[in-house]
């Protein structure tokens, strides 16, 4: 019997073929765009997530604030120079919930290897700053805190670096002037990509913090020190004890005086940036139903149309003795495989556009079974609400009425 309805709901397919393509278009565009809509969504947020986890989800970044001066009626501003290393490790003594803590200053030097000469971002720390910033070995060894008692001229660099000044030959042990000082590579690091503000974490050069400020900065002052905590609990009474002793430390003991440095998260900044996320995914998927809304329309309408069309063939069926649910079941059978032949290419579409999306545009969708599940199910059950709409009108036709319509 069933095999019987099937074949016979093919052949009335067939015979139909424009306005059933029209319906299975109206589908699959729905379908291509809910999946499309859903995988940058699930992309945007999954992007931001590894971020949160590259950032540490743990870390105080303690910067030198901005100071003010006036030089007659001129106001200048200028960055504050009582950040130093000192403060770091008074950090590191005084608050038990600190497990690490490095500081930080960087600039912009050019570095010279053989005839290339680049411009890269110049980093001055100590060994703790690798684990606190997530930073991972390729090749090599890390530099120790001997090399920096030392004033060691050595050097880890970054993955973009070593592409651009060493290309497909070894670099550990070579020498690479930055500025005019030589530096030995010791250790080159795995690619990492940009920060949550687009910094680029591969071109750089990670130095010894003494030999940077001595032999490269010339200075007394930090721009930065990050603090890794023992958890994510104790940020809030971390920052207060941050703030008291850099305070005590820098002589601002005044309530009036304001804070010549400030302390930042950046996790809450990222968690912003997942909830902006999720609430363009809130929109999109808002967007995808409309379209997933239309499409469901065009199914319908064919449907409809096709159950007026054929209601002298449907009274004609009745008369001579075919029940309702043969009925229902012929519609039924009708609007499933117009639905499912829409879906399948749908589907088809956007697993194609999501794959084409990275290539052209900077937005990376997630591809995987997650949106082509929640697209699979929703064209189903599409197909199923109007089958049954449709199967219900063509079943409560009177053999009599169908007829004289005819």
């Amino acid at each position: 019997m069933l095999h019987r309805t099937l074949k016979l709901s093919l052949n009335v397919l067939l015979q139909h073929k424009l306005q059933n393509l029209l319906a299975l278009l109206s589908v699959a565009i729905g379908i291509a765009v809910l999946l499309v809509m859903l995988s940058i969504s699930q992309g945007a947020e999954q992007s931001i997530v590894e971020r949160i986890a590259q950032s540490g989800a743990n870390v105080l970044v303690v910067s030198a604030g901005r100071q003010t001066t006036f030089v007659g009626r001129r106001e200048q501003s200028r960055l504050a120079t009582t950040l130093r290393a000192g403060d770091c490790e008074a950090i590191l003594r005084e608050i038990p919930q600190v497990n690490s803590a490095a500081p930080h200053q960087e600039m912009n030097r050019k570095v010279k290897f053989g005839t290339l000469t680049i411009s890269s971002t110049i980093i001055g720390t100590l060994p703790p700053y690798f684990t606190i910033r997530n930073y991972r070995l390729a090749q090599g060894h890390l530099f120790s805190d001997d090399d920096n008692a030392g004033l060691r001229r050595v050097a880890v660099i970054g993955h973009q670096v070593r592409e651009l000044l060493f290309k497909d030959s070894e670099a550990l042990d070579e020498s690479i002037l930055i500025g005019s000082v030589p530096f030995r590579v010791i250790g080159v690091l795995e690619q990492k990509g940009l920060t949550a503000e687009g910094a680029n974490q591969d071109n750089i050069i990670i130095v010894p913090l003494r030999a940077t400020m001595r032999r490269l900065f010339n200075r007394s002052y930090l721009e930065s020190i990050y603090v890794e905590l023992d958890s994510s609990d104790v940020m809030s009474d971390a920052e207060h004890h941050i703030r008291s002793i850099l305070r005590e430390r820098h002589g601002l003991y005044s309530v009036h005086k304001q804070d010549d440095f400030y302390i930042s998260n950046n996790v809450k900044a990222l968690e912003a940036q997942l909830q902006a996320a999720r609430s363009f995914g809130l929109m999109t998927t808002g967007v995808s139903a409309c379209a997933m809304i239309v499409g469901i329309a065009g199914l319908l309408a064919v449907m409809l149309l096709a159950v007026k069309a054929r209601s002298g063939e449907i009274g004609l069926r009745i008369a001579v003795g075919a029940r309702s649910r043969d009925i229902v079941l012929q519609f039924m059978i009708e609007s499933l495989l117009l639905g499912l032949a829409g879906g399948l290419l749908g589907i088809g579409c956007g697993l194609i556009a999501s794959y084409i999306l990275p290539l052209v545009t900077a937005w990376k969708p997630a591809i995987s079974w997650f949106p082509t599940g929640i697209a699979a199910a929703v064209d189903l059950l599409s197909a199923l609400f109007v089958g049954v709409l449709t199967a219900r009108k063509a079943a409560r036709l009177q053999p009599t009425d169908a007829l004289k319509i005819e």
